[in-house]
């Protein structure tokens, strides 16, 4: 397998969601959080299974940075949070010959009532992988439900961190789980400005949005919202 620094996958990571249009400003729309949150930028990891080329290269460098950082002898299963884990971790599952589980945002209320689909061994080790993180309530409840299951989840595995205090501090880690990123705003940020993937005064009101996004959103007048749920 080909080597990647954290360098070069964070670049090139940011480089393909531009490329794509996968960084979404709006300043008279704003998309709302699962944590409630409001904000006037929506990353949308999602366009990237759509394009052969780059999803390739992505679960490449995904799969190099899971052995790097983690080890692949580190844990026995792989869990994607639905629905936007789910792709990814069906991909990166098969390339490393690992069992794949998902965990649904809550039971479906039909047939077995289940909120993991697959089958995952008491005790066992589980990577779960997301598309990003913004808040990070929902991989909390995702966390919940594969340790109600008796899985054991020490790594958390995702494209894309907004970076927002509450998952950059400590409390995050004293859940006793090592989150991993492929990439974050301010390196798209800046790869967007020295390849001009953005205009600049998109990216001056995004990074004010990223060093205070709870006073942009008690300033904002609330218009149209559109609800994208992490």
């Amino acid at each position: 397998m080909r080597s990647y620094s954290p360098f070069d996958i964070a670049r090139t990571t940011s480089k393909y969601l531009l490329d794509i249009n996968g960084i979404i400003y709006n300043s008279e729309t704003t998309f709302e959080f699962a944590s409630g949150r409001l904000s006037p930028v929506y990353v949308d990891t999602r366009l990237i299974w759509s394009y052969p080329a780059i999803r390739n290269h992505i679960v490449d460098m995904a799969i190099y940075k899971i052995c790097d950082v983690i080890g692949s002898r580190n844990f026995d299963v792989i869990a994607g949070g639905a629905t936007a884990g789910i792709p990814l971790g069906v991909l990166v599952a098969n390339r490393m010959d690992k069992p794949f589980i998902y965990v649904r945002g809550s039971r479906k209320g039909y047939g077995g009532n289940k909120q993991i689909e697959g089958y995952c061994d008491p005790g066992a080790k589980a990577l779960l992988v997301d598309d990003l993180i913004s808040g990070g309530s929902s991989k909390f409840s995702f966390l919940q439900v594969l340790g109600d299951a008796q899985a054991q989840v020490e790594h958390v595995f995702v494209i894309f961190n907004y970076g927002f205090d509450e998952i950059d501090s400590g409390l995050w880690y004293a859940q006793g789980v090592n989150l991993h990123c492929m990439t974050d705003f301010k390196t798209t940020l800046d790869v967007a400005q020295e390849l001009d993937k953005l205009p600049l005064v998109d990216i001056i009101n995004i990074q004010k949005f990223l060093e205070n996004p709870d006073g942009w959103m008690e300033n904002y007048s609330v218009g149209k919202i559109l609800r994208n749920f992490y």
